[in-house]
């Protein structure tokens, strides 16, 4: 049976995190430089398929901004050209049984409200499970974006970066209001994601598809061929995963 852990692991848990948490610094670098314009580009693709109703619009969005940009730039950036793990950008096994419950709590508390929306099961189901699909964006504000602005200016300023780039993005295509509630959920996952051994597992899939699908289905509603877009993208990521995987291993 395993043991708990004691009052001075506790103690000095406690102690390490406070000192994260303070250590505040400026040592931006190339990966800062290289975060930050993606996160331009991401607004630009975003802006365009928001106010285009183009097919082609729909295409870049999809290929290019869905996962190109979001999903397998980052992945070759820092694991091909910079030669670090999966780990760098999130995807672990560290810590992942309590990531994966922790998401489950609070997705349950956050079920009741997207119950209140008062749309149907046939509208509900595959609303979610596309919103679950969707790696990418967990992926890339977290996992891409976050992990680099903390290493260049500490834990509390790349919580920040990274939950103000979640709502830079929507800029444009939500009113104020929106963007406000997107930078609070933004800066929420950032701490989840930081706590919980910057593990992806934390918020997605599981938070995700039900806290995302209560904040998007105010402007939109996805249905089944939205869903087996997304399940095409995501087979393909997995692709890349587990190749890059074997290649770092």
């Amino acid at each position: 049976m395993s043991r708990l852990p004691s009052k001075e692991t506790l103690k000095k848990d406690s102690k390490d995190s406070l000192a994260a948490a303070r250590d505040i610094r400026f040592d931006p670098n190339i990966d800062t430089l290289v975060a930050s314009l993606s996160l331009l580009v991401l607004w630009g693709i975003y802006y365009y398929q928001s106010v285009s109703e183009s097919t082609e619009s729909v295409v870049v969005f999809l290929l290019i901004g869905n996962f190109a940009l979001t999903i397998a730039f980052p992945i070759y950036y820092v694991c091909y050209t910079r030669g670090e793990p999966l780990s760098a950008v999130g995807i672990t096994t560290d810590g992942w049984k309590p990531a994966v419950l922790v998401s489950i709590v609070v997705a349950v508390l956050f079920f009741p409200g997207l119950l209140a929306t008062e749309e149907s099961t046939a509208v509900l189901i595959p609303h979610i499970i596309t919103v679950g699909l969707m790696f990418w964006e967990p992926f890339f504000v977290h996992g891409f974006l976050q992990i680099r602005f903390e290493q260049a200016f500490g834990v509390l300023p790349g919580i920040v970066l990274a939950g103000s780039g979640f709502a830079l993005f929507h800029v444009g295509t939500a009113g104020l209001l929106g963007v406000v509630v997107l930078l609070a959920l933004g800066l929420f996952h950032a701490v989840l994601f930081s706590v919980f051994s910057r593990n992806i597992l934390v918020l997605w899939p599981i938070l995700w598809a039900v806290g995302s699908s209560q904040g998007t289905l105010d402007s939109v509603v996805f249905g089944w061929e939205e869903a087996m877009a997304y399940t095409v993208i995501l087979l393909v990521t997995g692709a890349v995963i587990i190749g890059t995987h074997r290649k770092r291993r």
